[in-house]
């Protein structure tokens, strides 16, 4: 799970939990191009609500980031700006293994969640410096001229499926057979 989280945080995919959840709207999670507000679609819920925030301007937004300073961000510390007032917090970060740098994703307070914005993450009551890019950049090494982290990232994902269907055998045959599942995939 590991290996996938910080793929996936290469990738610039939020994790629901940590990234999402029930107190985000989808355009403060840079979501917004899933919800369309045409009268095709018709209402949903707290569809009032987000047009409402698409008019006034978002507060914070969900941004990524790169360190610029050595250190690590994790999910929890607080995002600051230069003079250590707190607006954000981390919600994902780690060092990404493929781009070989420290990354995250954060919600910060506007205007710091523009991009190439100066922001300072708090590790150990020190503040670290930080530049606010686009998500998908942290992984542009991997689809740009950076072969060997490109078959790295494939090894490591055809490893993680091989060992998941290893120890959690699953049967494609047809549905509601109702096949009993090993204990160790519960």
């Amino acid at each position: 799970l590991g290996a996938r989280d910080t793929l996936r945080l290469e990738a610039g995919f939020c994790l629901y939990g940590n990234d999402i959840d029930d107190t985000t709207s989808p355009l403060e999670a840079n979501l917004g191009w899933i919800t369309k507000f045409n009268d095709v679609k018709g209402d949903f819920i707290d569809k009032d609500y987000m047009l409402k925030q698409k008019a006034d301007g978002l507060t914070r937004r969900l941004c990524g980031f790169e360190l610029v300073d050595r250190g690590v961000p994790r999910h929890g510390y607080e995002v600051c700006d230069a003079e250590g007032n707190v607006i954000g917090v981390v919600t994902s970060g780690t060092m990404g293994p493929t781009c070989g740098k420290a990354v995250g994703l954060a919600y910060a307070a506007a205007p710091y969640y523009k991009l190439g914005s100066e922001i300072y993450i708090k590790v150990r009551e020190k503040l670290l410096k930080a530049v606010v890019v686009k998500p998908l950049t942290f992984g542009n090494a991997i689809r740009t001229a950076n072969t060997t982290a490109s078959a790295l990232l494939k090894k490591v994902f055809i490893t993680y499926h091989l060992l998941f269907f290893i120890f959690c055998p699953v049967s494609f045959s047809e549905p509601g057979t109702n096949l009993p599942v090993p204990s160790n995939c519960l």
